[in-house]
């Protein structure tokens, strides 16, 4: 089963959606290694 992106549900125009993103992203002394996750959900 293929999970639904935001972009395949329509008429979401002035109505508010909760996004569940999971940030598992390499770390090292506490900072963010690799932020391609990260800067890949921004636009939603």
């Amino acid at each position: 089963m293929k999970l639904r992106g935001v972009k395949d549900i329509k008429n979401l125009k002035g109505k508010k959606i909760l996004v569940r993103v999971d940030y598992n992203v390499p770390l090292k002394s506490g900072r963010v290694v690799e932020d391609l996750k990260i800067k890949r959900t921004l636009d939603t």
